[in-house]
């Protein structure tokens, strides 16, 4: 059985990491010790920067049932070399003559897993994880961590790639070069990739968030995520000292949903349906082009 320093989840079972290799590990600064396996609960949050993805981490975090470690991108990038090991035939024959077979592989990966995030920070009863890139991965992790739920962040692509642009914020999957035409078909790229993954995935294990619908109606869009994770205690009363992973505070400016609007020109405005078709799929009202709240009130996922 695996040991470290964060609460046993309520479970049926009591297996290890690796059921047939029953193990010990303690946290360093442990006090007592408390069981945990590859059923435990774990909550990514995901989606494309700019998207909401800070926002959310800091309100989950700051209820007392969950700690949502930061951003590190190191489980992504494990998971990435992973995919090369077992897809390159020279290296998959390789490994398998050194004895490593796909079974050790994703144990060896489920346990790094765990241990970053568990170690990583406090404890808390449910565990979170914030990483942009995990979506790509989404149900490689669904497959090692079973009683994984993920949180897929999504906003109007014109605000996205325009909060990118002004803050110069790299994120390889959505090829921008300072170009917001550019980046808007990007963004349609990478999210038609996460959609696919959450529909697969399905309304018991991924939650579309809509960034517009959590900073204008936070209550009920709070409620809702709190029914789909089955944890109380979300409510607007908990979050009043917000701060983001630099420790500034995070305000919600709701005049900030239309920074955007000066990026669009007459020539994207006749073409947006065609730049990020996706949004079909979401209902983003975008040839509306009056700035009002009123062209988020019909947001959702088909």
């Amino acid at each position: 059985m695996y040991h470290s320093d964060c609460p046993k989840q309520p479970s049926s079972s009591d297996t290890s990491i690796y059921p047939n290799e029953p193990n010990q590990i303690r946290a360093p600064k442990v006090k007592r010790v408390f069981s945990y396996n590859r059923e435990l609960p774990i909550i990514f949050v995901s989606g494309i920067p700019s998207s909401g993805l800070e926002l959310m981490r800091s309100l989950l975090d700051q209820n007392p049932l969950i700690r949502c470690t930061k951003d590190s991108e190191i489980i992504t990038n494990l998971i990435t070399r992973r995919y090369e090991w077992v897809e390159s035939k020279v290296e998959k024959e390789r490994l398998e003559h050194a004895g490593m077979t796909d079974k050790i592989i994703d144990d060896s990966v489920a346990a790094f897993i765990l241990e970053l995030i568990l170690k990583q920070d406090k404890i808390a009863d449910y565990l979170c994880n914030k990483d942009s890139g995990i979506f790509t991965k989404a149900k490689y992790v669904n497959k090692i961590l079973p009683n994984s739920k993920f949180i897929l962040m999504v906003r109007d692509p014109r605000g996205t790639v325009d909060s990118l642009i002004r803050k110069r914020d790299y994120f390889s999957a959505v090829n921008i070069n300072n170009n917001f035409e550019d980046g808007l078909v990007g963004w349609n790229k990478v999210m038609s990739e996460y959609i696919d993954n959450c529909k697969y995935l399905g309304n018991q294990k991924c939650k579309i968030v809509f960034y517009e619908k959590l900073v204008l109606d936070t209550n009920k869009t709070l409620r809702d995520i709190e029914f789909f994770l089955n944890i109380s205690n979300l409510n607007k009363k908990m979050f009043k000292n917000l701060t983001n992973l630099k420790q500034k505070p995070i305000i919600i400016h709701k005049k900030n949903l239309f920074k955007w609007f000066r990026q669009m020109t007459s020539s994207i405005w006749d073409r947006i349906s065609d730049l990020v078709p996706i949004n079909k799929h979401l209902n983003y009202n975008i040839n509306e082009r009056i700035p009002l709240f009123s062209i988020y009130d019909n947001l959702t996922f088909y």
